[in-house]
């Protein structure tokens, strides 16, 4: 009697084990598919598009919240459509816009230049070399010089894109510099730097050396 006793005990015992360990696996698959789903429920990130990479040099502290006025330096007319984005771009950070026909007493100047991207509304111009000749016996040959007047279309799409700031103190010292090698051609020129101005203007005199923006 004391044998089977122990028998059914040690069956009871395993029977148990086995169970409870059964128990363990399903608990742990079912948090497995539980954290699945839940994975699968996040919607993905979006990838951050890189409109430009920055290098930048310090040459002075700058003031926070010094007046500011912008001033294109080539005056092109993607610069001059480019004034308010960067006024914009400065107040939102904490500085104070002086006007460009204001007095400017105690400004910084933030000038800024894109460099690659031709005048819409500048004529293209280019020297063009023009032969005639004669019969073979002919020892003179007429040559004709011809300016011809015309855009580049194709010169103008491959021209690198560069985006250059200054900025200086009341005393005409320049206190910092940026460059920014924009992504894309000349025909959205705009929107690139639109893309990187606020960028640009967190970095105000910091160095910076292959930031990529935005």
């Amino acid at each position: 009697m004391a044998a089977s006793s122990s028998s059914a005990i040690l069956v009871e015992t395993v029977g148990r084990t086995a169970g409870g360990v059964e128990g363990n696996d399903i608990m742990k698959t079912t948090t497995l598919l539980v954290i699945l789903n839940l994975l699968l429920a996040v919607p993905p990130v979006a990838a951050v598009e890189t409109l430009g990479t920055m290098e930048a040099s310090a040459y002075e502290a700058v003031p926070p919240e010094v007046p500011m006025r912008v001033r294109p330096m080539a005056n092109s007319a993607l610069e001059r459509d480019l004034i308010a984005v960067f006024q914009d771009a400065l107040q939102k950070s904490g500085y104070a816009i002086v006007e460009r026909d204001g007095t400017g007493q105690g400004a910084y100047v933030f000038s800024f230049r894109v460099t690659g991207e031709v005048d819409r509304e500048r004529p293209q111009s280019r020297l063009q070399l023009e032969g005639q000749g004669g019969s073979r016996d002919a020892e003179d040959l007429a040559l004709t010089l011809r300016w011809k007047v015309g855009k580049d279309r194709d010169k103008q799409d491959n021209r690198p894109q560069l985006l250059l700031v200054r900025l200086s103190d009341p005393s005409d010292h320049v206190v910092w510099e940026a460059r920014v090698a924009l992504r894309g051609g000349p025909g959205n020129s705009y929107d690139a730097v639109s893309g990187v101005a606020a960028g640009v203007v967190m970095e105000i005199g910091r160095d910076v050396i292959g930031r990529q923006l935005p």
